[in-house]
Parts: C-alpha cells; sequence; structure tokens
C-alpha cells in the first residue's frame, strides 16, 4: 500500500493530496478540475473534492448545501498554525453539499494558476458519464472502473451496486450521516463464484483454477458472502491446489484459519414471480426464508431449470433485509412467468480479489470507466461490522448528483499534457503567499543607467511616429498611477508577477537591443498577450475611471506587438490604429 503520495504537483490535476488549511492534520485527494456553470454567475476555473475535506473542521454541519465560503485548499500541505507563507494554498472552497445522497465539494484557483485537464497516472479526462442500471447489474459483463488516489494510489474495480447505503463520519464527527444512492466498488477480482464446499480448514470450488489465477497471497485476499456462519474478509494461507484454497488464521499466519464446515442450501421451488411497487423484479418460493438464515442484501442468489434464466442474481434488499415472506428481489429483470420445476436458492459465495480499492485519504478522487468518463466521486471506504466481508470496498457518489447540485462541468482534454492556466475572469486574486512576497519592496524591476539610456534613445525614435506620440501621451498620463497599483495595490501586484511583469522590461530592453529579432510570443511558457490581457485586465479593474476608460478602448491594441521585432513595431507606428485617439 505503502505511504501517502504528499508530493507538490505543479501544474495541478487529479489524482493528488488535497488539505484544507482549517483541518492541516487530515489529508484526502483532489479529484479532477471542473469549470461552473450556473447561470448568471462567471465562469470560475475549480477543483472538485468532497466535502468532508475541503470544509472539514467545522463544528456539527448540518445536512445540505454548503454555501458560504470555506478556507484555503492547500496542495500539498496546509499548516494552520504558522504564517500564510507558509501554506501551498491553491484557492478557496467556493460551495458544497453534504447530504444524505451527495458529499462533493469546489474550491476556486488563483489567477495564474496552471492546470491539467487529467488525473495523474489515468490520463486526460474524456468527459462525464451516468451508469446505468443495466451497465451496473448486468451478469456476466462487469462495469470497470479506476481511481488514483494519494493512499492506495492507482487501483481498479468494478461496479457493485447502484444503491449501496452506509453510515460516514468524514474526517471528524461533524460530517456524520446516513449515505444512500451510492455506487459501491468491489476491488479487482481474479475469481468468484460459488463454493462447492467448505471443509475445517479449506474452501473447495470444482470450477476454480486458483494454481493459474496469478494470486498473491501479500496482495489477494479470500472474501465469503451468502448464507453461512463464515461470512468474512480472510488473508490467504496456502492454495495447495486448483480447487482448494486454505484462508489464514486471523490471529497466526503460520496456521490456516479454522472454518465452519457448511455445504450449499438446498433448492426450493418458486411459485411465481413478483413484481414490486418500487420496479423490483424477484421469486416467492415457500420456506427460501428457513433454509437461508444469514442471506443479507447484495449476497447472491442462484435460480435454475428456466429455459433462459439460469444463473447467479444479486439481491436486492426488500425494505431493510434480503428475504421478506419467503420473497427475494434481484437486480436484473426476470420473465412474466418462470416455468414449473424452476427453482431457487441462496448461494455461498467466494470472491478472491485485491484487498482494497480505496482506503483513508484516498477521498476526493474520481471514478473513472474505461472510456476515461467521470462516473463518481470516492466518498470514503466500507466499514460494517455487518458487514466484515465488504472490507475494501469504496462508495461514491454518482458524478451526475455532484454536478448538478454544485453547477459544474467536468474539463475534458483530447491529449495528456495540455496546460492551461487560470485566467483573470476564470479564478480569483491571490492576496497571500505572493502578494506577501512583494510587500515591503517595489513589484518593478529598476533597470541599470545604460539601460535607461538606451530606451530614452528609442523613446525618441518612436516619438517621430505617429502612433508613438498617441502612445507616449498615454505613458504620461497614467505612468505614475500604474506604478503605485503595482506597488500597493496587493491584488494587482498578484496579477504582475504572476504573469510576468516584471520580466516586462527586460522583455523591452531586448527587443529594441536586437530590433530584427521577434518578441517572444510566451513568457515562461505562457502566451505573451495572454499574460498583457491578464495585467491590463487588473489595471482596468482597480484603477481610476480615466485609466478604465483608456484600457478599454486602446488596451487591445498593445497586445499586437506580440511575435513582432522593434523594427516591425515601429513601422507599425507610422499608422496608428482607428481607436487609437487621444
Amino acid at each position: 500500500m505503502g505511504d501517502d503520495d504528499s508530493k507538490k504537483y505543479r501544474p495541478l490535476r487529479g489524482g493528488i493530496q488535497l488539505e484544507s488549511e482549517s483541518y492541516p492534520s487530515a489529508s484526502g485527494t483532489l479529484g479532477c478540475l471542473a469549470e461552473t456553470n450556473r447561470p448568471g454567475e462567471p465562469k470560475r476555473i475549480v477543483v472538485l473534492s468532497v466535502a468532508h475535506l475541503l470544509y472539514a473542521g467545522r463544528d456539527g454541519n448540518k445536512l445540505g448545501p454548503i454555501t458560504d465560503p470555506g478556507d484555503r485548499a492547500c496542495q500539498p500541505n496546509a499548516c494552520s498554525k504558522c504564517s500564510r507563507c507558509c501554506s501551498d494554498d491553491v484557492g478557496r472552497a467556493l460551495r458544497g453539499e453534504f447530504s444524505e445522497e451527495v458529499d462533493a465539494a469546489i474550491a476556486t484557483l488563483y489567477v495564474g494558476t496552471k492546470y491539467l485537464k487529467e488525473v495523474h497516472e489515468i490520463g486526460p479526462i474524456k468527459g462525464a458519464h451516468e451508469i446505468t442500471d443495466k451497465e451496473a447489474h448486468t451478469r456476466g459483463q462487469p462495469f470497470r472502473v479506476r481511481k488514483r488516489g494519494i493512499r492506495t494510489k492507482l487501483t481498479e474495480g468494478t461496479v457493485r451496486l447502484l444503491d449501496f447505503a452506509t453510515g460516514t463520519k468524514g474526517v471528524d464527527d461533524g460530517f456524520k450521516r446516513r449515505a444512500r444512492r451510492l455506487v459501491l466498488i468491489q476491488p479487482k477480482t481474479l475469481f468468484e463464484g460459488p463454493v462447492t464446499a467448505i471443509q475445517n480448514e479449506t474452501i473447495r470450488v470444482d470450477n476454480a483454477k486458483f494454481k493459474s489465477l496469478g494470486i498473491d497471497p501479500k496482495k489477494h485476499v479470500i472474501e465469503i458472502s451468502g448464507p453461512t456462519r463464515n461470512r468474512k474478509l480472510y488473508r490467504i494461507h496456502e492454495i495447495p491446489s486448483d480447487t482448494v484454497i486454505v484462508p489464514e488464521h486471523p490471529l497466526n499466519p503460520n496456521f490456516a484459519a479454522e472454518l465452519t464446515p457448511e455445504a450449499q442450501p438446498d433448492f426450493r421451488p418458486i411459485q411465481r414471480i413478483i413484481f414490486t411497487q418500487e420496479g423490483q423484479h424477484g421469486v416467492l418460493a415457500n420456506g427460501l426464508a428457513a433454509i437461508n438464515n444469514g442471506l443479507l442484501p447484495f449476497d447472491m442468489v442462484e435460480i435454475r431449470k428456466t429455459p433462459s434464466n439460469d444463473g447467479i442474481y444479486q439481491v436486492q434488499p426488500l425494505g431493510l433485509g434480503a428475504i421478506v415472506q419467503d420473497q427475494v428481489a434481484v437486480y436484473e429483470e426476470l420473465p412474466p412467468q418462470l416455468p414449473v420445476g424452476a427453482e431457487v436458492r441462496g448461494v455461498i459465495f467466494i470472491r478472491v480479489r485485491e484487498e482494497r480499492f480505496c482506503d483513508a485519504s484516498d477521498s476526493g478522487a474520481v471514478v473513472v470507466n474505461d472510456a476515461a468518463e467521470v462516473v463518481g466521486l470516492l466518498a470514503g471506504k466500507v466499514e460494517d461490522k455487518n458487514r466484515p466481508e465488504l472490507g475494501g470496498y469504496g462508495f461514491a457518489t454518482p458524478i451526475t448528483l455532484i454536478t448538478q447540485s454544485l453547477g459544474i462541468d467536468i474539463l475534458s482534454a483530447q491529449q495528456a499534457g495540455q496546460e492551461a492556466v487560470v485566467a483573470e475572469t476564470e479564478g480569483e486574486p491571490d492576496s497571500g503567499s505572493v502578494a506577501a512576497s512583494t510587500a515591503g519592496r517595489r513589484a518593478a524591476i529598476p533597470l541599470q543607467r545604460d539601460q535607461l539610456l538606451t530606451l530614452r534613445g528609442v523613446q525618441q525614435d518612436l516619438l517621430r511616429t505617429a502612433g508613438g506620440k498617441e502612445y507616449a501621451e498615454l505613458f504620461r498620463r497614467h505612468f505614475e498611477e500604474v506604478q503605485t497599483l503595482i506597488n500597493t495595490n496587493k491584488r494587482v501586484a498578484v496579477v504582475w508577477q504572476r504573469n510576468g511583469g516584471p520580466l516586462l522590461a527586460q522583455v523591452a530592453f531586448n527587443a529594441v537591443q536586437n530590433p530584427d529579432i521577434p518578441i517572444p510570443a510566451d513568457i515562461n511558457g505562457v502566451q505573451l498577450e495572454f499574460c498583457l490581457n491578464n495585467i491590463l485586465g487588473s489595471l482596468q479593474r482597480y484603477g481610476s475611471a480615466d485609466l478604465q476608460t483608456d484600457i478599454a478602448q486602446f488596451g487591445p491594441s498593445w497586445t499586437r506587438f506580440a511575435g513582432m521585432s522593434f523594427n516591425q513595431v515601429k513601422s507599425g507606428l507610422e499608422n496608428p490604429p482607428d481607436n487609437l485617439h487621444v
């Protein structure tokens, strides 16, 4: 299993560690990147995880939507006891929901944050998908899924059912709930089927071929379920033959487990097919309950002596139980009637599988299908003393419930490595670490005397052009205000720093020293036009009315120089744009 993956990942992506500054002792997983879509709300790039992580530390949370902004979201680590600059915060919790059906929250990102629309070790996300009943519950066609969490890393599994219910408490007692409508996820399984017989120390399965399955006793376990006193999860002691497997004693790995000898229950004749008001299909068989003591929901039953419906079926709950008045429901459709002589019984069932699909700290990971579409958000691991055989299973909130509740679309990418950057309109200014690092010093980089002399000479050249005079007037009118905003307004300083503002003077100097070489089209891997637009947008937002007006009118023309040489700039200024009239 290994230690948690607590590495720092930039650009951000899914499948990596996430913490809340209000509860730094607990770690979870960043699921994936998304975009808000509520009408009338500015679109924001956000990270998706569970509410019991992003809103951890709150006392006595009421079930329902969480509308208050939360604390900072940090990757990888948070430190509430130290100064703000000790944290690796990337944004702030925006909203969430913690209810019977949903455990999810989103956090906005700071302007300039780089991110990938993918999950670490899985790759690009291709969208979202709602799992159907048919996909989840068709015999012989398991719905395969994967997840990448910080504790158990990349794991595979299959969807067992879509209506699992369990009690949860999150990372603290403030997040207790009775959760329902969950996706139950079974760890990757090498073999499953009916047990032939259980003896004092061995389990016999006549059609198993255990020797050829590649079973690793350090990795795989034995799951026993059904109408049995041996219901449990066992480690593997040895595999003496293809048809026999020996569980390990829970207290001493040098000995085999002590099992209660059992055979499969007898079949009972089916009297009729049943259809419940909830649309469930099942059968009535007199005496079924008496000979299947201990059968629970999600266990297996076997139907035989039918033309086309013979096989193993998963039990669907009837109320809170599996068998009610000798009736049992299953997850698949049955024909209106079965022939006389059809029979049913509960099944003592074995699975040889990986020990865990997930563990603590994997919560928040997205669950994806074979098409790399998000189908759910991992909310926790199964811990139920009444269902010990489900240890290592995970449960997830269906993704469609989350996207509807939080008002988001899952971001997708066609190829790996397609880096994106949070634009100023998509994020929030960082008033923390970057601004703090600029406090007490000027944000602009001073030029040396020879550089100033060179630029003054260039200024004279530009003033000889019609457009150059117009730009010079704008510069004269707003230079002091812009300089003051950069050096005193923390939010402007953040945008200036994140978008390479201190490098712009050096870029300009290099351009005039090498007048035939094009001005770089990007700064530190980000398009120059994008950086300039972000800086201009911030200045327009916090500047005076005159500055706002001039940026709105003339700003678009200033970004046209990206990729041009200085000589091309001078040539363009001979004929200024139509909107450049001061």
